[in-house]
């Protein structure tokens, strides 16, 4: 008996371990920030808030089970992850290093470990990681606008007569798939995602001194 299919069914038994493992780690993030901020949820037992997020998750996901599901999938791994967290991290290393102090916060590290980091660390903190950043951003910003208009693979058809009822010429591309335009809506929400990730800092931070903000438009009494 050949044992080719037990093979196959370890295969993919070990990519469902390695989803379950990574979707631990991203739970227990997402937990531990919202139990942070909605402190009743405390009080009820890890295990139903734990359910209740990743049925909600679920919810969320169903939509991509559909037939336009892999264009929502591709909207959420290509256009909504990159751009932001490069901006994030571009911001907290510049406002540690820069506005915090590399020193004050090198002197944090010296509490807690006992010994400062070295003169690498603190040049990567101040100089080439903020630089390196910057560079993926606009080098990323620079394609984009000259790639123009994103694409997407739009499936065809699995026959010649398909593509020939399309104006296209049979046999053009043996995957069955060509590359068209995303509407006018897809682009939207890309910016729409991308502002609202990176629009949370100057956001916060408006909400954390909004009392001194309001004071400079206050008539003096």
């Amino acid at each position: 008996m050949s044992v080719g299919p037990l093979w196959s069914l370890l295969f993919f038994f070990m990519l469902f371990l390695l989803g379950l493992d990574s979707q631990f780690g991203m739970l227990e993030s997402l937990l531990t920030s919202i139990k942070d901020e909605v402190t009743f949820l405390n009080k009820i037992r890890k295990e139903f808030v734990s359910g209740g997020i990743c049925l909600v998750l679920c919810i969320l996901a169903i939509p991509m089970s559909f037939r336009g599901g892999l264009y929502i999938v591709d909207l959420l791994d290509n256009w909504s992850l990159s751009y932001p967290l490069l901006i994030i991290a571009f911001l907290e290393i510049t406002v540690v290093s820069w506005v915090y102090g590399v020193n004050k916060f090198s002197q944090g590290i010296k509490d807690m470990i006992g010994y400062e980091p070295n003169l690498y660390f603190k040049a990567c903190w101040l100089v080439v990681c903020p630089f390196v950043i910057a560079v993926l951003i606009l080098s990323g910003i620079i394609l984009s606008i000259k790639d123009g208009y994103p694409l997407y693979d739009k499936f065809v058809g699995c026959s010649n007569e398909t593509l020939a009822a399309q104006g296209l010429p049979e046999e053009a591309n043996p995957t069955w798939v060509v590359k068209a335009q995303y509407p006018g809506i897809f682009v939207f929400l890309i910016v729409i995602l991308n502002a609202c990730s990176c629009f949370m800092v100057p956001g916060y931070m408006i909400y954390y001194y909004k009392e001194k903000i309001m004071s400079l438009f206050r008539a003096d009494s």
